[in-house]
This record gives structure tokens, C-alpha cells and sequence, in this order.
């Protein structure tokens, strides 16, 4: 788990806290996992006979969400740094400046 977090770390560089729970129904393992950061909770859940199993698949699924939440960040990001570029450009055309980027 200590690994998993360093690796994340990298990515969400706000982690608070990282709450695993684990319950046993007959032969079944159920875990859930609850990553808290300083803007947002993210849930995974995983079942399987077998709880090494059970485990790395709620933490790859955790890394799959962690990611993709990342990638959508830096989208949007980009997004605004190009729409004020474009403003930019456009209010230097409008007084009638060269814009050089």
C-alpha cells in the first residue's frame, strides 16, 4: 500500500487520508476503499474469493480513477490556457499590436 501511495503521490500531491475497509461474507471478500483529498472523496469496491485478488483490483481501480481524473484536469487547463491566449489575441488585434507568442 505504501508503494501504491508514493506512486500517487505524483499525482494528487493533496492526499489526506486513504481509509480501507474489508469485510468477509462466508467465502467472499468485500473491500471498499475511500481516498480523501483536499477537494475530492474517490470510491472503488472490489469482490473475489481470494483477498490478494480482492485488493489489487480495488487498488488498480483506484489508480484507473486517480488517473483519469488527472488526464481531465489537465485538459481543462489547457482549455483555459488556450481561451486566454485567444483573448489575448484578439484584444491585441483589436488595438491593433502584433501579438508574438
Amino acid at each position: 500500500m505504501e508503494k501504491f501511495v508514493k506512486k500517487i503521490e505524483g499525482i494528487l500531491n493533496d492526499i489526506q487520508s486513504v481509509v480501507i475497509y474489508f469485510e468477509k461474507h462466508k467465502s467472499l471478500c468485500s473491500i471498499r476503499t475511500k481516498l480523501i483529498t483536499k477537494t475530492q472523496v474517490i470510491h472503488t469496491h472490489s469482490d473475489d474469493y481470494d483477498p490478494l485478488r480482492a485488493f489489487k483490483s480495488v487498488l488498480e481501480k483506484l489508480e484507473r480513477q486517480i488517473t483519469e481524473l488527472h488526464s481531465k484536469k489537465v485538459e481543462i487547463n489547457l482549455k483555459i490556457k488556450t481561451i486566454a491566449q485567444m483573448r489575448r489575441f484578439e484584444l491585441l488585434l483589436a488595438i491593433g499590436e502584433s501579438a508574438y507568442f
